[in-house]
């Protein structure tokens, strides 16, 4: 991660490998989100994340699943109730179908069958898709994902960045992008996707470490904010270093900005990882969008 005097490198994105030079033109982001799937079950919520995507990446092209769970447990699947489920996830992308349309956009639609993650999880990476967008919502103060433990299982087993978005969300283009990063593997990630949106979208990137070292975060600020000069992001600002608890001051200042990436982490009992810990606080929680990337 060091930022003077590399005259050439390479950053890679998924499938696509980019060097420097790229960002000058600024590469569109229909073409580092080429392909982007996104679940639904015909939720509003899902209506405002359609709307969302739809505005900032009209260009790509879209993948909408809704999936028939067949895996409920002790419930014993009928074959009645199976067509309501049926009929209910038809309706979702029927729905999808129609939003996307008043932005002018043809969407790809299909009805998985299973075991909700991984019937994503496996969509994914047989279409090769470069994001997965979920809704994210709150209940009685527990924090979950639309499909309930199906975000942690995608966000554990997908290796693709992950966009969630809260129903509140406001449909515009990212300008204000907050970048927090614990200078790890999974913040250098995000820091790429948050590069390029705010050289694209001529935005602002605002970059906030996250980690408990104080030395070590200016490096990790310095270096950030040299990297992003280099391939061309004119304003670059450092958050002052907080001994807040990291979750609780992104939230707090999160109204502020536009789009949030962060590093999605590890999630462990046994090992201490605040990235991980932050990053899924703030996705379930954040009044903005939300980019969780990971390696």
């Amino acid at each position: 991660f060091e930022s003077g005097g590399i005259r050439a490198y390479y950053l890679i994105f998924g499938k696509l490998e980019y060097p420097r030079n790229v960002f000058n033109p600024p590469l569109p982001p229909s073409r580092i989100f080429e392909k982007i799937l996104i679940a639904t079950e015909g939720t509003p919520i899902m209506s405002n994340c359609m709307g969302y995507i739809a505005n900032l990446f009209p260009e790509s092209e879209f993948h909408v699943v809704s999936v028939v769970d067949t895996s409920v447990g002790s419930v014993h699947l009928t074959r009645a109730l199976v067509k309501i489920l049926e009929e209910r996830a038809e309706r979702a992308l029927i729905k999808s179908k129609n939003i996307f349309k008043e932005y002018g956009i043809k969407i790809k639609t299909r009805a998985l069958r299973g075991d909700p993650a991984r019937a994503i999880t496996s969509y994914a990476r047989r279409e090769d898709v470069d994001l997965v967008v979920l809704g994210a919502s709150t209940k009685s103060g527990v924090v979950k994902f639309t499909f309930g433990h199906v975000g942690e299982n995608l966000i554990k087993n997908l290796k693709h960045p992950i966009l969630v978005i809260n129903q509140t969300i406001e449909i515009k283009k990212p300008m204000k992008i907050l970048s927090p990063t614990d200078g790890g593997v999974h913040s250098k990630e995000a820091g790429k996707v948050a590069l390029f949106l705010a050289q694209y979208f001529k935005g602002t990137l605002y970059k906030y470490y996250i980690g408990e070292d104080a030395q070590v975060g200016k490096k990790v600020l310095d270096a950030a904010e040299a990297w992003a000069k280099q391939v061309g992001v004119k304003e670059v600002n450092k958050l002052d270093l907080t001994e807040h608890d990291p979750a609780e001051e992104i939230l707090r200042i999160a109204p502020d900005f536009d789009v949030i990436v962060i590093g999605k982490g590890k999630k462990s009992l046994l090992k201490k990882d605040i990235l991980g810990l932050t990053s899924r606080e703030v996705a379930a929680l954040s009044p903005v969008a939300v980019f969780l990337v990971g390696k």
